[in-house]
Protein backbone atom coordinates (compact mmCIF):
# COMPACT_ATOMS: atom_id res chain seq x y z
CA UNK A 1 0.00 0.00 0.00
CA UNK A 2 1.37 3.43 -0.95
CA UNK A 3 2.05 6.30 1.42
CA UNK A 4 -0.69 8.28 -0.35
CA UNK A 5 -3.20 5.53 0.42
CA UNK A 6 -2.22 5.22 4.08
CA UNK A 7 -1.58 8.87 4.96
CA UNK A 8 -5.15 10.09 5.02
CA UNK A 9 -5.01 13.81 5.90
CA UNK A 10 -8.17 15.28 4.33
CA UNK A 11 -10.88 15.72 6.95
CA UNK A 12 -13.67 15.38 4.38
CA UNK A 13 -12.50 11.86 3.49
CA UNK A 14 -12.66 10.57 7.07
CA UNK A 15 -15.52 9.08 9.02
CA UNK A 16 -16.33 10.78 12.31
CA UNK A 17 -14.70 7.83 14.13
CA UNK A 18 -11.53 8.20 12.05
CA UNK A 19 -11.54 11.96 12.60
CA UNK A 20 -11.92 11.48 16.34
CA UNK A 21 -8.75 9.42 16.48
CA UNK A 22 -6.79 11.48 13.96
CA UNK A 23 -7.51 14.91 15.46
CA UNK A 24 -5.93 13.85 18.75
CA UNK A 25 -2.55 13.95 16.94
CA UNK A 26 -3.14 17.13 14.94
CA UNK A 27 -1.12 20.24 15.75
CA UNK A 28 -2.24 22.44 12.85
CA UNK A 29 -4.97 22.63 10.23
CA UNK A 30 -4.50 23.76 6.64
CA UNK A 31 -7.33 25.67 4.99
CA UNK A 32 -6.81 25.59 1.20
CA UNK A 33 -8.28 28.70 -0.43
CA UNK A 34 -8.76 29.06 -4.16
CA UNK A 35 -11.07 30.68 -6.67
CA UNK A 36 -13.56 29.87 -9.39
CA UNK A 37 -12.56 32.24 -12.16
CA UNK A 38 -11.47 32.40 -15.77
CA UNK A 39 -8.03 31.18 -16.77
CA UNK A 40 -8.44 32.02 -20.43
CA UNK A 41 -8.58 29.01 -22.71
CA UNK A 42 -5.52 27.48 -21.08
CA UNK A 43 -6.87 26.19 -17.78
CA UNK A 44 -10.16 25.45 -16.04
CA UNK A 45 -12.11 27.69 -13.68
CA UNK A 46 -11.17 25.65 -10.62
CA UNK A 47 -7.42 25.91 -11.22
CA UNK A 48 -6.54 27.94 -8.12
CA UNK A 49 -8.68 25.76 -5.87
CA UNK A 50 -7.24 22.50 -7.23
CA UNK A 51 -3.65 23.70 -6.96
CA UNK A 52 -4.16 24.93 -3.38
CA UNK A 53 -5.87 21.67 -2.47
CA UNK A 54 -3.15 19.51 -4.00
CA UNK A 55 -0.26 21.46 -2.48
CA UNK A 56 -2.03 21.26 0.89
CA UNK A 57 -2.45 17.50 0.62
CA UNK A 58 1.14 16.91 -0.33
CA UNK A 59 2.66 19.00 2.43
CA UNK A 60 0.28 17.50 5.00
CA UNK A 61 1.39 14.01 4.00
CA UNK A 62 4.99 15.06 4.68
CA UNK A 63 3.96 16.10 8.20
CA UNK A 64 1.65 13.16 8.89
CA UNK A 65 -0.06 12.68 11.35
CA UNK A 66 0.24 16.21 12.77
CA UNK A 67 -1.57 18.20 10.06
CA UNK A 68 -5.15 17.95 8.84
CA UNK A 69 -6.39 19.43 5.55
CA UNK A 70 -9.81 21.06 5.77
CA UNK A 71 -12.19 21.25 2.77
CA UNK A 72 -11.01 23.72 0.15
CA UNK A 73 -12.78 27.08 -0.06
CA UNK A 74 -13.44 26.99 -3.81
CA UNK A 75 -14.53 30.59 -4.49
CA UNK A 76 -12.46 33.65 -3.63
CA UNK A 77 -12.27 37.39 -4.19
CA UNK A 78 -12.28 37.69 -7.98
CA UNK A 79 -14.03 40.94 -8.85
CA UNK A 80 -11.33 41.66 -11.46
CA UNK A 81 -12.22 38.54 -13.45
CA UNK A 82 -15.98 39.03 -13.56
CA UNK A 83 -15.85 40.41 -17.10
CA UNK A 84 -15.18 36.86 -18.34
CA UNK A 85 -17.95 34.25 -18.61
CA UNK A 86 -18.32 31.87 -15.68
CA UNK A 87 -16.18 33.72 -13.14
CA UNK A 88 -17.53 33.93 -9.59
CA UNK A 89 -16.60 36.11 -6.64
CA UNK A 90 -17.12 36.41 -2.92
CA UNK A 91 -16.96 39.71 -1.12
CA UNK A 92 -13.98 40.07 1.22
CA UNK A 93 -16.35 40.02 4.19
CA UNK A 94 -17.91 36.76 3.05
CA UNK A 95 -14.54 35.07 2.53
CA UNK A 96 -13.36 36.20 5.95
CA UNK A 97 -16.57 34.96 7.55
CA UNK A 98 -16.12 31.52 6.01
CA UNK A 99 -12.51 31.38 7.22
CA UNK A 100 -13.55 32.38 10.75
CA UNK A 101 -16.29 29.75 10.81
CA UNK A 102 -13.78 27.08 9.73
CA UNK A 103 -11.55 28.16 12.61
CA UNK A 104 -14.37 28.24 15.16
CA UNK A 105 -15.39 24.74 14.10
CA UNK A 106 -11.90 23.35 14.60
CA UNK A 107 -11.46 25.20 17.88
CA UNK A 108 -14.27 22.98 19.17
CA UNK A 109 -11.95 20.05 18.42
CA UNK A 110 -8.92 21.59 20.09
CA UNK A 111 -7.04 22.97 17.08
CA UNK A 112 -5.58 26.45 17.53
CA UNK A 113 -3.06 26.78 14.70
CA UNK A 114 -4.12 27.35 11.10
CA UNK A 115 -2.40 27.76 7.76
CA UNK A 116 -4.37 29.62 5.11
CA UNK A 117 -2.81 28.04 2.03
CA UNK A 118 -3.87 30.32 -0.77
CA UNK A 119 -3.75 29.64 -4.50
CA UNK A 120 -5.24 32.94 -5.75
CA UNK A 121 -3.43 36.27 -5.58
CA UNK A 122 -6.69 38.19 -5.37
CA UNK A 123 -7.36 36.64 -1.94
CA UNK A 124 -4.15 37.83 -0.34
CA UNK A 125 -5.25 41.15 1.17
CA UNK A 126 -8.46 39.63 2.53
CA UNK A 127 -6.68 36.62 4.05
CA UNK A 128 -3.95 38.75 5.57
CA UNK A 129 -6.56 40.78 7.42
CA UNK A 130 -8.39 37.57 8.39
CA UNK A 131 -5.22 36.11 9.93
CA UNK A 132 -4.68 39.25 12.00
CA UNK A 133 -8.28 39.44 13.19
CA UNK A 134 -8.33 35.73 14.01
CA UNK A 135 -5.31 36.10 16.27
CA UNK A 136 -6.79 38.96 18.25
CA UNK A 137 -10.47 38.01 18.27
CA UNK A 138 -10.43 34.21 18.15
CA UNK A 139 -7.20 33.64 20.06
CA UNK A 140 -5.63 31.43 17.38
CA UNK A 141 -2.41 31.50 15.39
CA UNK A 142 -3.06 31.86 11.66
CA UNK A 143 -0.43 32.03 8.92
CA UNK A 144 -1.43 33.29 5.49
CA UNK A 145 0.65 31.83 2.65
CA UNK A 146 0.26 32.44 -1.07
CA UNK A 147 2.12 29.29 -2.06
CA UNK A 148 3.71 30.87 -5.15
CA UNK A 149 5.65 33.17 -2.82
CA UNK A 150 7.52 30.22 -1.32
CA UNK A 151 9.56 30.08 -4.56
CA UNK A 152 9.31 33.68 -5.71
CA UNK A 153 12.87 34.03 -6.99
CA UNK A 154 12.89 30.62 -8.65
CA UNK A 155 9.61 31.39 -10.40
CA UNK A 156 10.92 34.72 -11.64
CA UNK A 157 14.04 33.02 -13.00
CA UNK A 158 12.05 30.21 -14.65
CA UNK A 159 9.43 32.42 -16.30
CA UNK A 160 9.78 33.05 -20.01
CA UNK A 161 7.88 36.35 -19.85
CA UNK A 162 7.95 39.48 -17.70
CA UNK A 163 4.20 39.63 -17.17
CA UNK A 164 3.27 36.17 -15.89
CA UNK A 165 1.30 34.79 -12.94
CA UNK A 166 -2.06 33.72 -14.33
CA UNK A 167 -2.77 30.85 -16.75
CA UNK A 168 0.85 31.32 -17.82
CA UNK A 169 3.92 29.13 -18.29
CA UNK A 170 4.28 28.83 -14.51
CA UNK A 171 0.69 28.07 -13.52
CA UNK A 172 0.20 25.69 -16.43
CA UNK A 173 3.38 23.89 -15.35
CA UNK A 174 1.98 23.56 -11.84
CA UNK A 175 -1.18 22.10 -13.33
CA UNK A 176 0.60 19.68 -15.66
CA UNK A 177 2.46 18.28 -12.68
CA UNK A 178 -0.21 18.37 -9.94
CA UNK A 179 -3.45 17.78 -11.86
CA UNK A 180 -3.20 17.58 -15.67
CA UNK A 181 -7.00 17.57 -15.99
CA UNK A 182 -7.12 21.32 -15.28
CA UNK A 183 -4.85 22.13 -18.24
CA UNK A 184 -6.09 22.21 -21.84
CA UNK A 185 -2.73 20.93 -23.02
CA UNK A 186 -3.61 20.79 -26.71
CA UNK A 187 -5.03 24.32 -26.76
CA UNK A 188 -2.39 26.37 -24.91
CA UNK A 189 -1.75 29.88 -26.21
CA UNK A 190 0.45 32.82 -25.33
CA UNK A 191 -1.38 35.80 -23.86
CA UNK A 192 -2.47 38.81 -25.87
CA UNK A 193 -1.69 41.69 -23.53
CA UNK A 194 -2.48 45.39 -23.42
CA UNK A 195 -0.34 48.12 -21.91
CA UNK A 196 -1.36 49.23 -18.43
CA UNK A 197 -3.53 52.37 -18.63
CA UNK A 198 -1.42 54.30 -16.08
CA UNK A 199 2.30 54.45 -15.19
CA UNK A 200 3.72 52.86 -12.01
CA UNK A 201 0.86 50.37 -11.82
CA UNK A 202 0.52 46.67 -12.47
CA UNK A 203 2.35 43.52 -11.42
CA UNK A 204 5.84 44.61 -12.46
CA UNK A 205 6.05 48.20 -11.16
CA UNK A 206 3.45 48.09 -8.43
CA UNK A 207 4.30 51.41 -6.77
CA UNK A 208 0.68 52.50 -7.24
CA UNK A 209 -2.01 50.07 -6.14
CA UNK A 210 -4.74 50.63 -8.71
CA UNK A 211 -7.08 47.67 -9.24
CA UNK A 212 -7.80 46.83 -12.86
CA UNK A 213 -10.52 44.87 -14.53
CA UNK A 214 -8.67 41.94 -16.12
CA UNK A 215 -10.08 42.83 -19.55
CA UNK A 216 -8.11 46.08 -19.42
CA UNK A 217 -4.79 44.23 -19.45
CA UNK A 218 -5.35 40.94 -21.33
CA UNK A 219 -7.51 40.07 -24.31
CA UNK A 220 -7.98 36.36 -23.57
CA UNK A 221 -7.72 36.38 -19.77
CA UNK A 222 -4.25 34.87 -19.46
CA UNK A 223 -0.76 36.23 -18.86
CA UNK A 224 2.62 34.93 -20.00
CA UNK A 225 3.12 32.13 -22.50
CA UNK A 226 1.51 28.84 -21.47
CA UNK A 227 2.90 27.10 -24.56
CA UNK A 228 6.23 27.02 -22.69
CA UNK A 229 4.79 25.06 -19.76
CA UNK A 230 6.02 21.61 -18.78
CA UNK A 231 5.34 19.06 -16.07
CA UNK A 232 9.09 18.96 -15.42
CA UNK A 233 9.17 22.66 -14.56
CA UNK A 234 6.11 22.24 -12.38
CA UNK A 235 7.69 19.34 -10.53
CA UNK A 236 10.88 21.30 -9.85
CA UNK A 237 9.12 24.41 -8.58
CA UNK A 238 6.52 22.53 -6.54
CA UNK A 239 9.33 20.50 -4.96
CA UNK A 240 10.94 23.73 -3.73
CA UNK A 241 7.60 25.06 -2.51
CA UNK A 242 6.76 21.86 -0.60
CA UNK A 243 10.15 21.73 1.06
CA UNK A 244 9.84 25.31 2.32
CA UNK A 245 6.23 24.87 3.39
CA UNK A 246 7.19 21.75 5.31
CA UNK A 247 9.99 23.61 7.10
CA UNK A 248 7.72 26.49 8.07
CA UNK A 249 4.72 24.44 9.15
CA UNK A 250 6.87 22.04 11.19
CA UNK A 251 8.22 24.98 13.19
CA UNK A 252 4.84 26.74 13.30
CA UNK A 253 2.93 23.83 14.76
CA UNK A 254 5.56 23.46 17.47
CA UNK A 255 5.29 27.15 18.32
CA UNK A 256 8.93 27.90 17.56
CA UNK A 257 8.36 31.57 16.78
CA UNK A 258 10.28 32.89 19.76
CA UNK A 259 7.50 35.23 20.84
CA UNK A 260 5.45 32.92 23.00
CA UNK A 261 2.18 31.18 22.31
CA UNK A 262 -1.22 32.71 21.72
CA UNK A 263 -2.75 34.05 24.91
Amino acid sequence: MTDHATKKTALANMTTIEAGHFLKEVKAAIIPVGSTEQHGGNMTMNTDARLAEEVSRRVAERLYPNVVVLPVIPVGVSYHHMGFPGSMTLSPNTLQSVVFDYMRSMLRHGIRRFVLLNGHGGNQTTLSVAATVARHELGVEAANIFFWNMAKEEIRAAACTVRHGHACEIEASFGLYLDPAIVRAGELKAAELYDYPYPYTGFEAGAVDLPYDWRQITRDGSLGDATRASAELGERLIGIILERLETFIAAFMRGEGGGGDVA
